[in-house]
């Protein structure tokens, strides 16, 4: 993609007024006197929007005209940023000023995120990067507004924290676990050049809205064949696959994502719109999941289930989701889709908390607890070899180097807290890392948990060993590990050869006689939406 697309998409902030300007039309650019109107036009929405914040301290009923004043200026900017140079100090200046003036309108998501790039900007720093007589920089360091990460100072690549970079950006994935056949980790990949990320940011002013995300979407997808849309609220959903199944899809992930975003994580804002390319294709085979990894993001994303990806926000379901009697198999898109609200809530959230709060979500009970999974055999099979599972190794950013014990230990950390405390420690918990990211979080652990620190080892030990493992063998026996005894001849082994055409993978939530996790889990949440 071009840098004259990431500029003309980031003209899609007009919020759903028509674009008429002449970079969009593909003609020549404005007179001088044109812009000198443009710059008058701006600087007026701006003046007006500025009167109305500050008359509506003592007159609320100016809300929806402040709101209003700002979404134009917002608007306005965005397509004047089609005619400034991207390398340029002005740039930033631009960048920033939208981002604000979209906090100011109410839209704080999208403007973590167009605040986020503009941090990112190589001309961050230059002399030319000043607003109302200070550096740019400076603002960013200083606007609390809106939770970004303060990375000003680190240049601009992505900030490296305990999660893993892959491939030049940071994926929480799944690597395959299917049934019966042998776990296989990720594939390493090559990492994005600059050049690379560059492209896949610029993706970002497209996804702002949903018609230019959709536009996006279909462009990427359509060499593999005839991808379908649907629109949800803030979701986007390009799938290979059927219409009925996109649109449900869509649906349930909106639903899913509202419920999280104004329940767990207490926001009034409107979610930031996400875009997932779904692959909703009735087999379950790694080469159709390449195929669409590599037309979105030029890798082949070997053996994940799924993955988010912070640098264009974007969820990608690579293996056949969709079975055969209609059921959508969402226990990956629920944990991506986690990450990515977290990403937006608060990016400098530890590794330990982000992962297992998503994993949390891949499987729950009919009235929405969380319940164990396939994760538990890994720390079992863990303790008997001893190998080390500490907490307080974890917490402190000493993460087992096998990533796979490393989820586990993430998922069943905030389980552990969950189970003994509720959903309100949990969010207290991410509450107080989100207010301050480099706390220690062992001593809030503790005491969250009322357990004394030098005991949370083996108060979690103690937690694992009384967990019902024969409850969690009917439903994953089939890909308990050999070590610790192999499944009953009760238990119906829900591979491939037994699932066809249903979504293999654990991740996926097998299908079993009773109704599936991922759908008690939408039923619920529909439940709790009408209460």
């Amino acid at each position: 993609m071009s840098t004259r697309r990431f500029r003309n998409a980031l003209a899609s902030l007009a919020l759903g007024v028509p674009l008429w300007t002449a970079s969009i039309l593909g003609v020549s650019l404005p007179s001088l006197s044109a812009q000198a109107q443009v710059e008058a036009d701006i600087e007026s929405w701006v003046s007006k929007a500025e009167s109305l914040l500050a008359q509506e301290k003592s007159q609320p009923a100016l809300r929806s005209q402040r709101v209003a004043a700002f979404s134009e200026s917002a608007r306005l900017l965005a397509q004047r940023l089609a005619t400034v140079p991207e390398q340029s100090g002005a740039y930033p200046v631009q960048l920033f000023r939208i981002g604000l003036y979209l906090y100011l309108s109410e839209a704080p998501a999208d403007a973590q995120i167009i605040l986020t790039e503009c941090q990112r900007h190589p001309q961050l720093h230059s002399p030319q990067a000043v607003w109302k007589g200070q550096p740019i920089a400076t603002h960013l360091r200083t606007f609390t507004g809106v939770r970004i990460f303060a990375a000003s100072d680190q240049g601009s690549g992505l900030p490296v924290g305990e999660g893993a970079v892959e491939g030049g950006m940071r994926l929480w994935a799944h690597s395959s676990k299917g049934s019966i056949r042998p776990a296989k980790l990720p594939t390493t990949e090559t990492p994005f050049s600059p050049a690379e990320q560059r492209l896949l940011r610029s993706r970002i002013g497209q996804t702002r809205f949903a018609q230019s995300a959709q536009q996006l979407a279909t462009s990427l997808l359509k060499p593999l064949g005839t991808p379908v849309t649907a629109v949800d609220e803030r979701i986007v959903v390009a799938a290979l696959g059927q219409r009925d199944d996109t649109d449900q899809l869509a649906k349930e992930l909106s639903r899913i994502q509202q419920r999280l975003w104004t329940k767990f994580f207490e926001r009034r804002d409107p979610p930031p719109l996400l875009v997932v390319y779904a692959n909703l294709g009735p087999g379950y085979d790694e080469e159709s999941a390449r195929s669409l990894s590599m037309a979105v993001h030029g890798r082949p994303s070997a053996d994940r289930e799924g993955y988010y990806s912070p640098l264009d926000r974007s969820l990608v379901l690579r293996k056949g989701i969709a079975g055969d009697s209609g059921r959508l198999f969402l226990g990956t898109a629920i944990h991506e889709l986690a990450h990515a609200l977290i990403d937006v809530d608060a990016p400098q959230t530890p590794h330990w908390l982000n992962e297992g709060m998503a994993a949390l979500l891949e499987e729950q009970d009919i009235v929405g607890q969380p319940i164990d999974n396939y994760r538990l055999y890994d720390l079992l099979l863990a303790q008997k070899q001893s190998l080390p599972v500490s907490v307080r190794s974890v917490v402190a950013g000493q993460a087992p180097a096998d990533p796979r014990l490393r989820d586990a230990m993430s998922r069943y950390i905030t389980l552990w807290v969950y189970t003994q405390r509720g959903e309100g420690a949990l969010r207290k918990l991410y509450g107080s890392l989100r207010k301050s990211p480099k706390q220690a979080a062992q001593p809030l652990l503790a005491t969250l948990l009322g357990v004394p620190a030098e005991q949370l080892d083996d108060k979690f030990q103690e937690f694992l060993k009384s967990r019902n493992v024969a409850e969690l063998d009917q439903r994953w026996g089939a890909i308990k590990p050999m070590e610790l005894s192999a499944p009953t001849d009760s238990i119906h082994p829900a591979g491939p050869s037994h699932m066809k055409g249903e979504g293999s993978g654990p991740v996926m939530q097998m299908q079993q006689r009773q109704q599936g996790p991922s759908q008690q889990l939408l039923q619920r949440f529909q439940q709790l939406q009408q209460q």
